[in-house]
């Protein structure tokens, strides 16, 4: 690991003068120092994130999104400081004269007090939460694409005939028993078809005894779907 080599390298050799500390907690060390940051925040993120749909996980980057708000504000001056290139304040921020460490979450993970200043960490964790809001961001961009309103899609397929036809097709489903192995109760059936079709299909219950009460054909829809599918059979041979 390239973090743990340069610590081993300052350990055994340690720093010509204060110029060349500064250029390393400030410059060198960061690299490595933020991607290792940003890596483990990834990883944490997908270890938390929910599995409930696009709502949970919304509202679970939104949240993540308000505590790095809230971190950059409270580091505010420092983030302006890094921000401007400011130098006056290096030696207090990148050698390791001064012990007055600012805990940051990635501290409390990473900390070695014989490699550290006051705000390498600080700085370390500011490049890697700039990283993670556009990570975040670019997450929220998916979403939206990924479900978006997906009953306005080309593909989208909705029922446009009748309710009693689709009541007929639900029962003669069930009673056949193709879902599930016959173990798939009706209303279930009726669920499924009322989502896939954006469909209301009503109180089916109630349609099908008024199927039943016809006085011609109880099942028309039906027949006329075999007919149509034998015409097709037949017109396809020629």
């Amino acid at each position: 690991m390239i973090l743990e080599s340069y610590r081993k390298e300052i350990n055994s050799g340690g720093f010509q003068d204060i110029s060349s500390e500064i250029l390393f907690f400030k410059t060198q060390k960061q690299l490595p120092l933020s991607q290792l940051i940003y890596y483990s925040k990834l990883h944490s993120f997908y270890v938390q994130a929910p599995k409930g749909g696009k709502k949970f996980l919304t509202e679970f980057i939104n949240t993540k999104l308000k505590k790095l708000n809230k971190f950059f504000l409270i580091n505010s001056e420092f983030g302006e400081y890094i921000e401007t290139n400011q130098s006056y304040l290096d030696a207090f921020y990148f050698t390791r004269e001064f012990n007055n460490i600012v805990i940051t979450e990635a501290l409390l993970h990473f900390r070695n007090p014989d490699f550290n200043t006051s705000h390498d960490f600080l700085l370390g964790e500011v490049k890697a939460n700039k990283l993670f809001i556009k990570f975040l961001k670019q997450q929220l961009q998916r979403l939206d694409s990924d479900y978006s309103d997906t009953s306005e899609s080309k593909n989208e397929l909705k029922w446009t005939g009748s309710k009693a036809g689709l009541t007929e097709l639900i029962y003669a489903l069930h009673e056949q028993k193709v879902f599930n192995n016959g173990n798939t109760d009706l209303k279930d059936i009726a669920a499924f078809f009322k989502e896939a079709f954006h469909f209301d299909t009503g109180d089916i219950y109630r349609t099908f005894s008024e199927l039943k009460s016809r006085k011609k054909s109880r099942t028309p829809f039906l027949e006329e779907l075999s007919i149509n599918l034998l015409t097709k059979m037949r017109d396809s041979d020629y």
